[in-house]
């Protein structure tokens, strides 16, 4: 019996981490960077680059983040303002809904839409980058590439898990730092976009709150979930090659691994946005000497 509870409470937190935890990790490191970006921006032009040159394109990608996924979990959206600077409450844009308290399914969304700044920022900076850049056909095969082999390298354990992200990310840089794209208008073009867009995928007190909820409802389902399993398989031994347990761990495992992908490229467009300020703050500083 112990041994039954202990298998649940493991997996249940293994596919927690994978569904959850991995987009906690990189929401913080998301944050910071474009924290620290912003705040470079703001001490070299105030707020003129926050808000007019990266704010009307990133705002609207942040906030349509939080809109797609009130619409796809049924939230009942009350106002939306996709770009509307407001110095007096500090905010560029805002998305108002509500919920149905007693709906497992709406709870649910409440971890999605809090999230959804990061989540769809990363898709939209990866389909950019197929569709402008030249050599996108590289980028595709390495997302499914990454996703299908990421069980295989996680069997291998946390090492080997380790170097693939570092290699996919090695590559990343690769096909992005190259002579055909450094002497293309359409990859600076791409630069601006990234840098406006991840500029903007930090996500505030009210986002981290409301993922939190949704998180939890998130941890109780698959609780659920695998005490479920552990019934049946109590019950109909051997009757099932694939548990109800398997098949959730396969699935957060490959919603995980689409998660790295795409926020290790977002990532990289952040590092690369706060190197950009870092320059700009330089030269401006200069100027005013």
């Amino acid at each position: 019996m112990m041994e039954t509870v202990k298998t649940i409470i493991i997996s249940t937190l293994s596919q927690f981490c994978w569904l959850v935890g991995v987009m906690a990790l990189f929401g913080v490191i998301l944050y910071f960077l474009a924290r620290t970006s912003r705040k470079l921006y703001a001490s070299s032009s105030k707020s003129v680059v926050d808000i007019y040159i990266t704010g009307w394109i990133g705002t609207p990608v942040h906030e349509f983040g939080h809109w797609i996924f009130c619409i796809l979990f049924m939230h009942k959206v009350k106002e939306v303002r996709f770009f509307k600077p407001d110095s007096k409450a500090g905010v560029l844009g805002y998305v108002s809904h509500t919920y149905d308290k007693k709906s497992i399914y709406q709870r649910v969304g409440n971890y999605f839409i809090g999230v959804g700044p990061i989540l769809v920022g990363s898709i939209i900076l990866v389909a950019l980058a197929y569709f402008i850049l030249p050599n996108k056909t590289s980028l595709t095969k390495q997302f499914f590439d990454f996703v299908g082999s990421w069980a295989i390298e996680v069997s291998y354990g946390p090492k080997t898990a380790l170097t693939s992200i570092a290699d996919g990310v090695v590559i990343m840089l690769k096909s992005l730092i190259t002579k055909n794209n450094l002497s293309s208008l359409y990859f600076w073009a791409f630069i601006y976009i990234a840098m406006s867009i991840s500029s903007h995928m930090m996500l505030s007190m009210p986002d981290i709150k409301l993922a939190a909820y949704g998180a939890i409802a998130i941890l109780a389902i698959l609780l659920f979930g695998n005490s479920l399993s552990a019934l049946i398989a109590a019950f109909y031994k051997n009757a099932f090659t694939i548990t109800i347990s398997d098949r959730i761990s396969l699935w957060s495992l490959k919603f995980g691994a689409a998660t790295i992908f795409l926020l290790s490229f977002s990532t990289i467009m952040s590092l690369i946005n706060l190197a950009i300020a870092l320059l700009f703050k330089g030269i401006i500083s200069a100027v005013k000497r």
